[in-house]
């Protein structure tokens, strides 16, 4: 195990992220074959990371450390690649920033995440659950199947699937819009199915079942 890990950019001069605890695997065969330092398994604990979509639909994953360091934006693929390079790799996530700049750059904080990533050639497999915004103790659970190229934007395709049970909807819709606070919501149930090709959403469905919905009166008299 390994303590206070940190991930330098390509040129060795800014830290892109830093692990606070590391359970690595070294793969023998892998790291001969490569020439490069492989792993067979990775487990990674005490992340802040940020996640940004870019208006061309190119994802990119930075530390909180780099965003700190510098003031300008860095397109940096590093951490990202090196992910997408490992047989199976875990991280647990003290603070995951999502900001999507491709539908105006809102950002959403979320603590208390989990992931499980498994990659074979072009192939990535990533499960886990994800705390919502102002009820870290309430989680999502998240699969998703890609196929492709992730470090480029239009070159990989695949399939999420979301699931809340027992999830006090308002407080994650209310992440996202205003308009949700003219609802009231007891504890919700959901399963969402989306399809994606070359990065872009192609379908969606879902499944809701709401207890204890009512409208505020604010909202009424608003209309």
């Amino acid at each position: 195990m390994l303590n206070n890990v940190w991930l330098l950019d390509a040129k060795g001069k800014n830290t892109i992220v830093r692990v606070s605890k590391a359970h690595l695997g070294l793969g023998l065969w892998k790291t001969i074959k490569t020439g490069q330092l492989g792993f067979t398994s990775a487990d990674l604990q005490g992340v802040d990371l940020s996640i940004t979509r870019l208006p061309d639909g190119q994802i990119t994953l930075t530390g909180f450390e780099m965003l700190k360091s510098i003031e300008t934006q860095v397109v940096d693929s590093t951490f990202l690649q090196w992910l997408l390079q490992q047989d199976r790799i875990g991280v647990q996530f003290n603070n995951l920033l999502y900001e999507d700049r491709m539908t105006g750059g809102h950002k959403y904080l979320f603590s208390n995440v989990a992931v499980s990533l498994m990659n074979q050639d072009d192939r990535h497999l990533i499960e886990g659950w994800i705390g919502i915004p102002r009820q870290p103790d309430q989680k999502m659970t998240i699969f998703v199947d890609a196929k492709g190229d992730l470090l480029k934007s239009d070159q990989w395709s695949g399939r999420l699937y979301v699931r809340g049970n027992e999830i006090n909807i308002i407080n994650l819709i209310s992440s996202l819009t205003p308009a949700a606070q003219k609802f009231t919501v007891g504890t919700s149930d959901f399963e969402i199915w989306s399809t994606w090709d070359k990065a872009k959403l192609k379908k969606m469905q879902g499944k809701f079942a709401f207890q204890d919905v009512a409208i505020n009166r604010g909202a009424i008299d608003d209309s």
